[in-house]
């Protein structure tokens, strides 16, 4: 998948949305990621964040919307997969790794 061979989107969510029963965690998400950008995704605890991610990252399943990664539809693709096509997740560590620049521990 390479999103600078046909101009799309690194990655594009559109109207994403994820419940957990009554409690609705992620409602019509929408944004893009421009190749080579670095994009942040902030808000205050409990704003749906971690959960938007993991549909991103296939670790959920997401109720409605579409992912797509170098515009191709990966909304039902599993994690394996969206991992085996380069989309990866990680995960926040609570110290900085010795040696390493700030640049590389962020």
């Amino acid at each position: 998948m390479s999103a600078a061979a046909d101009g799309a989107a690194a990655c594009k969510i559109e109207e994403v949305s994820k419940s957990f029963g009554a409690v609705q965690a992620v409602r019509d998400a929408s944004f893009s990621v421009e190749p080579g950008s670095l994009t942040c995704l902030i808000g205050p605890n409990g704003a749906g964040k971690s959960t938007l991610l993991h549909c991103i990252s296939g670790f959920l399943r997401h109720d409605t919307g579409t992912i797509t990664i170098g515009g191709t539809d990966v909304s039902r693709w599993t994690a394996h997969r969206r991992a085996s096509n380069g989309l990866g997740t990680v995960f926040q560590t609570t110290r900085p790794l010795e040696g390493l620049d700030v640049w590389t521990n962020a």
